[in-house]
């Protein structure tokens, strides 16, 4: 009763349980999400956020909460479902839960995905796997762990036809390149 006491102190009243739902998650207060959820048994944890089209299961990848990332795959979160935020007037980012876990240096999120199973060399919207996602985010440390997880490194972007090393050495990311060249 107490989780509920104070999920009742801290909402909004004219906020949803789904806007509430992704505001704790946000927070990474796997507790309050779990209340949520239990409060409201039919809430849809794959319903992405409308200005964003970010899932639970994004956010909690994008800031790196972990054990809210493995809460939410074990309630059949999709991790296939990419954002559209736009980065540039030119493009959208369209990263998946995976692709921007590597880019902000996420490696335990990354790791629980690829421990509930999915694809290393799975590919995000903009046509990116972990490692050049990793790479272009100069995260050398997610890049050797995607490395040492048996990431394919020389796999080639289909857009640009860029690898990981080749967008590291055009940005200019000097541990990103050297772990990219021990790794072959």
């Amino acid at each position: 009763h107490m989780a509920n006491s104070i999920l009742n102190a801290n909402s909004n009243q004219t906020e949803t349980p789904s806007e509430q739902f992704l505001r704790y998650i946000e927070q990474g207060e796997v507790s309050y999400v779990k209340e949520v959820l239990k409060q409201n048994p039919a809430l849809d944890v794959n319903r992405p956020r409308a200005a964003d089209n970010k899932t639970a299961l994004y956010i909690a990848c994008e800031r790196g909460y972990a054990d809210v990332a493995k809460f939410l795959l074990d309630k059949k979160a999709d991790a296939s479902v990419c954002d559209t935020e736009k980065e540039t007037l030119r493009s959208s980012t369209k990263y998946s839960p995976l692709t921007i876990a590597a880019r902000n240096g996420r490696r335990a999120g990354g790791k629980v995905l690829l421990s509930s199973g999915i694809d290393i060399e799975a590919r995000d919207d903009g046509d990116r796997t972990a490692l050049y996602a990793a790479a272009a985010g100069n995260k050398p440390d997610v890049v050797r762990f995607l490395c040492e997880s048996n990431a394919k490194v020389n796999i080639l972007a289909r857009r640009n036809s860029w690898s990981p090393l080749s967008v590291a050495i055009h940005e200019g990311y000097v541990e990103v390149v050297k772990t990219l060249l021990k790794y072959g």
